[in-house]
This record gives structure tokens, C-alpha cells and sequence, in this order.
């Protein structure tokens, strides 16, 4: 282990999520899984509801610890939640969803507007207008979500992180000594500055806060200086991202390090869970236009994840 000690795993056991994600009989796409860790690696208390769904051939269940032990009878074609996600002051619940790669597509709409019905019956018009169909065979959304989904396969393990966490390391090229270290407050304007997915200071500074996801946001640093030169978040969906190197400490894979460290850490996470948090690996969003980051990803193990086996939908 080359990066420093996270939180022993602390998943909530009010809900019964993994008699929930059983009933998947497939592997559940990393986006959904990333989005139900929100809720049940929450710290926040009293904890942000969260109801989990069964969506079935013609009803909608909403499934609980009495609906499992009565034994759910009906076929089950997909499966969802609503959460309220508080990282940045929502009060409303999102909602998320997934379908059987066997569902044909007539049948996801219409099942996936019951359940929105259902499960948000205030908001069908507010949430049908952000429909994202991430699928080669759906291309329904609009606007059109411009990534595609990388992932580390389930057989892969993490790269190792090439430098001690907390040890430094002499930059040839600048005669710098450079450390992996954890973000502090200061860092927040930098990383948000280098960012342009539309970051911000209050939302980077709750995730160095986070007692959980402060541990995963790695920063290569100038030791004799503080400053933060290359770093990687893992947001609470544990999504990868916001990559960056500063210009004059490029070419030195410093990027690639940071992204190893973070995906190291938060990896030992999950794999401190019972059954993995079901399965969820290391995943991010990259357009088609970012080369270099599909090329340094592409270095570290990860594939191209949205295609025809998986059709993932939820409102935005």
C-alpha cells in the first residue's frame, strides 16, 4: 500500500441494499452504484432519505425489508431510488434508475415513466425534461450528455500508486521535491481554477472536509513552496475527476499519479465493503474530444464502459 489509510467501511444498514441489488441477476452499471454509495456511505445526520424501488413487468414495488421477506413474485425488469443529494444544498430527491440489458427499448420508456410517476409524482415534468439515456441503442437525450463512460473492468485491479504517500520524491526536471499529499483548504481555489466543468470553492472545500472523500482527493505538491501542482477528486458519487496538471510540471505523469493514488484509496474502500459496495469500480466521465485524457486513462486500465449491455437512466 503506497497511499495513506482511509476509514474503515461504515455502510448504513437501515436499508436492505443488498437484497435490493439482487434482484439485478447482471452487474449494475458503475453510474448507478456510484449514486446509491451517496446515500449509504452518507455521514450526514439525520441521514437524507433515500426509497428504493423494484420496478416490475406491471407495478411499481416499493421495496423495503417487509416486501423482501414476503418474497417478491413478479418479474422484476429494473431497479430504482430516490435520494436527496445534499453535496451542494439540494432539498428535492433525484432520482435514479437502471433496466435489464434484455428490456427492449418501448418498454424502458414506458416502465421508466411509471416509476418517475411514481416515485416523484410532484416533478414528472421537471425531471422528464432531464431524461439522460446514456446507451448506444437510446440516443433520446437532450441536450445530448457529452461524455462517454470509462472504467476500470471488474477484473482489474488498481495500478499502484509509484510514490509513498507522504514521501517525497526530487523532480529532475525542476530540481523540485514534490510529495502526494492529501488537499488542504488552501488548495481549493487552485483545483476549482484548473477545472472547467464549472467546479466550485464551497464544493471542493466540503469534500476536503468530508471525513470519508477527503481521504481519496490527492494533490502532488512543491514541498519548499505548499503549492499544488497536479491533483485527482473523487466526488461522493465516486466518480474520478477534475484532473489537472499545472503547465510548467507536465509531461512528468504527475496527472497519472494522482489519479492512481485516489483511485487506490478510495478502491481500498470499497473493497472494505461487504461485497464491494456490489460490485463498484473505479469509473469517470471524458469527452470524445479530450485525448490526452482518454490516452492516460486508457495507460491505467480504463475501457470505454457505456455500451449496448447496459442502459442506465436517471433525471438529472
Amino acid at each position: 500500500m503506497t497511499v495513506a489509510a482511509v476509514p474503515a467501511c461504515a455502510i448504513d444498514q437501515a436499508l436492505p441494499v443488498a437484497a435490493f441489488v439482487s434482484y439485478a441477476k447482471e452487474p449494475l452499471p458503475d453510474l448507478f452504484l456510484g449514486h446509491l454509495a451517496i446515500y449509504i456511505t452518507s455521514t450526514a445526520r439525520p441521514r437524507p432519505p433515500c426509497s428504493l424501488f423494484l420496478v416490475g413487468e406491471g407495478t411499481i414495488i416499493d421495496f423495503s425489508a417487509q416486501s423482501f421477506a414476503a418474497a417478491v413474485k413478479e418479474p422484476i425488469v429494473g431497479l430504482g431510488f430516490t435520494y436527496v443529494d445534499d453535496r451542494n444544498g439540494a432539498s428535492e430527491p433525484s432520482l435514479r434508475f437502471w433496466f435489464h440489458s434484455s428490456v427492449e427499448p418501448d418498454t424502458v420508456r414506458a416502465r421508466a415513466a411509471a416509476l418517475v410517476d411514481h416515485a416523484l409524482p410532484n416533478q414528472r415534468s421537471a425531471t422528464s425534461s432531464f431524461m439522460l439515456m446514456a446507451s448506444d441503442e437510446i440516443e433520446e437525450a437532450k441536450p445530448k450528455w457529452p461524455f462517454k463512460i470509462y472504467a476500470l473492468p471488474r477484473d482489474a485491479l488498481p495500478v499502484d500508486a509509484p510514490h509513498v504517500f507522504g514521501s517525497p520524491w526530487l523532480d529532475d526536471a525542476t530540481g523540485e521535491m514534490l510529495v502526494m499529499d492529501h488537499a488542504i483548504p488552501n488548495d481549493a481555489p487552485a483545483i476549482v481554477a484548473g477545472s472547467s466543468m464549472g467546479s466550485s470553492v464551497p464544493y471542493i472545500l466540503n469534500l476536503i472536509a468530508h471525513p470519508l472523500f477527503s481521504t481519496f482527493l490527492h494533490v502532488v505538491r512543491v514541498v519548499s513552496t505548499g503549492q499544488p501542482v497536479a491533483w485527482c477528486v473523487v466526488h461522493t458519487s465516486f466518480v474520478l475527476g477534475l484532473v489537472f496538471t499545472e503547465p510548467a510540471f507536465r509531461r512528468r505523469g504527475l496527472g497519472r499519479f494522482a489519479v492512481a493514488a485516489a483511485m487506490q484509496a478510495s478502491s481500498a474502500y470499497v473493497a472494505s465493503c461487504d461485497e464491494g459496495i456490489y460490485g463498484l469500480q473505479p469509473h469517470c466521465f471524458i469527452t470524445d474530444a479530450n485525448l490526452a485524457s482518454q490516452a492516460m486513462f486508457g495507460a491505467l486500465g480504463f475501457v470505454p464502459a457505456v455500451g449496448g449491455s447496459n442502459r442506465w437512466l436517471g433525471s438529472a
